[in-house]
């Protein structure tokens, strides 16, 4: 496992107010120590209804924190920041909610 050893090192330990803890609550399984620079899966949240989608969410630290959303084949990602944490989590649940949905538009042609 790649554990950085420098002063940013607390950056990468989870903790128990990590946003999306706080969010997600416990959908959040985050590893103890985030390895620099992977994409790690922490929170599956099945979908609640018919019209909501499973979603996974990964979170990369590198230190800063980026997080990718997973709908089926559709994978959403986003910058660095607190902001970006707070979205991926609210992204996540209504996607799971049935509350925003995907569509892809038909070829134009």
């Amino acid at each position: 496992m790649n554990v950085p050893l420098h002063a940013l090192a607390s950056l990468y330990r989870s903790r128990e107010d990590d946003l999306l803890r706080q969010r997600l609550g416990a959908a959040y399984q985050p590893p103890e120590i985030f390895e620099h620079g992977r994409e790690t899966l922490v929170a599956q949240m099945p979908a609640e209804n018919e019209e909501g989608l499973a979603v996974r969410v990964f979170e990369t630290r590198a230190p800063a924190a980026f997080y990718t959303i997973e709908a089926g084949p559709y994978r959403l990602r986003t910058g660095s920041g607190e902001d970006m944490g707070d979205l991926a989590a609210a992204i996540a649940i209504t996607l799971a909610a049935g509350m925003l949905g995907i569509e892809v538009p038909e070829a134009q042609g």
